[in-house]
């Protein structure tokens, strides 16, 4: 905001404060992005979805429409590794491309 200020009282050129201001955003954003998953085992997991023949019913389903294509949003129950019932959320976003399959973009546990 300060230097908002400097470029309103002082005539400091707004479009290096605002290019100043980008690339320390930019940087700042980059420690807030979480590491790629390993692309081999998620290929593998997937791989291993697809093949799934029936699934059970999901407890909740959302659709939202984009102008790119179709997001969709699963919340089903299951058994953990421990035996208890766990949650899970998956998201899956099929595009607007003729072809398109689906793709799994997030699963949260």
């Amino acid at each position: 905001e300060a230097e908002l200020d400097k470029v309103e009282s002082d005539g400091e050129p707004m479009d290096e404060m605002l290019s100043d201001f980008y690339g320390k955003f930019l940087e700042a954003l980059k420690g807030c992005a979480e590491p790629a998953p390993d692309r081999e085992k998620f290929e593998l997991v997937f791989g291993l979805l697809s093949q799934v023949k029936e699934w059970k019913e999901p407890k909740t389903v959302g659709k939202r429409t984009t102008p790119y294509g179709t997001d969709y949003k699963f919340t089903v129950s299951s058994r953990g590794m421990d035996g208890k019932e766990a949650t899970s959320t998956i998201f899956v976003t099929i595009e607007n491309t003729a072809g398109a399959k689906p793709e799994f973009t997030q699963v949260v546990r």
